[in-house]
């Protein structure tokens, strides 16, 4: 192994050299999260559409490719709203001609909503060039250097992650995929599992997460602890997981 100057420079035998490195590989990590939020604002405003008009296009588009059929409930969920905020999304989405509701081919109380060919066409012909550049930045890239983005960003991961129960993290989402939608920052303070402390999260629309669920089932949804969550996420101390209501105030998703 070499221990001269150069290799010292190489692979930073400093701490102050590995620690400079850090900063200019999460800076660049910023500064594409922020290019990437950019280029969804104009994605939408090339479209005429919000945030959750798009989200739900690219959902029943995905659907369709999987040969599976969307209902209303099951968009709730996704966004994250109420019932009555997806059927305001679908009803614009139906008047712009890119989706259609379909009767459910057994249940006439039942429908489910289908994104048109023109509205497939037009995501496509929108996105498909974003995408097409995208590929071409790291089609190129070595199998070394595919390896090593792919573990750094594994590492970012987990080092963001917080392990909350299912029933907590389903309001949660609720209250933190409404105020990105917003663009309103907040700040997020969490216990850590293993009682090693706690941990502060500046929660930004630039910035990418994750809800991992253990459980496949929708957990229902108190809507009192949603307004409580929200309350907090919008004070002064940021967002802190509250004890939950009284079960009266449960009621089914969806």
């Amino acid at each position: 192994m070499e221990t001269g100057p150069e290799s010292s420079y190489w692979y930073g035998a400093s701490d102050e050299d590995r620690r400079r490195r850090a900063v200019e590989v999460l800076q660049a990590f910023r500064v594409y999260r922020a290019a990437e939020v950019a280029m969804r604002r104009r994605t939408r405003e090339s479209m005429s559409m919000g945030e959750n008009e798009l989200l739900v296009l690219r959902y029943l588009i995905r659907a369709a490719g999987q040969n599976r059929q969307v209902s209303p409930s099951e968009l709730t969920r996704y966004l994250g709203v109420s019932t009555a905020s997806t059927t305001a999304i679908v009803d614009r989405l139906e008047k712009t001609g890119h989706v259609t509701r379909v009767p459910h081919p057994t249940d006439r109380r039942s429908i489910f909503i289908v994104a048109t060919a023109a509205s497939d066409e037009e995501v496509r012909a929108t996105l498909g060039s974003m995408h097409a550049r995208m590929m071409a930045a790291v089609v190129d890239m070595s199998p070394e250097e595919s390896a090593a983005v792919i573990a750094c960003l594994g590492r970012l991961q987990d080092a963001n992650a917080v392990d909350i129960d299912d029933r907590t993290l389903a309001h949660l989402r609720i209250v933190v995929m409404n105020k990105l939608r917003r663009s309103e920052s907040f700040m997020f303070d969490v216990e850590v599992g293993d009682g090693s402390g706690r941990r502060s999260f500046w929660m930004h629309p630039s910035v990418p997460i994750q809800f991992h669920f253990y459980g496949s089932r929708q957990p229902r949804i108190n809507r009192v602890w949603v307004e409580d969550l929200m309350l907090a996420a919008s004070g002064p101390n940021g967002l802190a997981i509250t004890p939950e209501p009284s079960e009266d105030a449960l009621v089914e998703e969806g």
